[in-house]
């Protein structure tokens, strides 16, 4: 297991959390819990950028896991009663599709890496195959030289 699952499932968990905690925790409670929670997946998401095995895409998804935390942080914070409810219910929806997507990214690789498509491109591939059949084929005449 790779510390990618492993961020992406306890930030999906920490999302699925808050997404209920918002909507049956009364408003400043929702808001301290998500302030707390926004800490701790910034914190896990700081801590694992230490990993130097963690791919381009993922490290990417943190920068917007690090956005979604710090506007939580900020929300939870500045704003009070049915405002911070839905921000931090949409915050937290962020912070399950980021993780979602990690989650899927990764076992795609998984899955590409066990049937021997890890090194496959698909879009450098389509530009070699344009290339061939811009030619005519042999015995074909091109379309410009008909003499009518």
């Amino acid at each position: 297991m790779t510390t990618r699952f492993f961020t992406n499932l306890a930030i999906a968990l920490f999302g699925g959390f808050i997404v209920v905690a918002s909507l049956a925790f009364t408003h400043a409670d929702a808001a301290w819990v998500a302030f707390g929670v926004a800490i701790a997946v910034l914190a896990i998401t700081l801590v694992a950028q230490l990993d130097r095995a963690r791919s381009l895409e993922q490290r990417i998804m943190d920068v917007f896991m690090v956005a979604v935390s710090g506007t939580m942080v900020g929300v939870s914070v500045a704003f009070a009663g049915t405002t911070v409810m839905w921000l931090v219910f949409a915050l937290a929806l962020g912070w399950l599709a980021i993780s979602v997507s990690g989650l899927s990214l990764r076992e795609v690789g998984v899955w590409r890496a066990e049937h021997g498509l890890a090194e496959l491109r698909p879009f450098g591939r389509v530009l070699e195959l344009r290339s061939h059949t811009a030619q005519p084929a042999p015995g074909q005449a091109a379309v410009g030289s008909r003499i009518a």
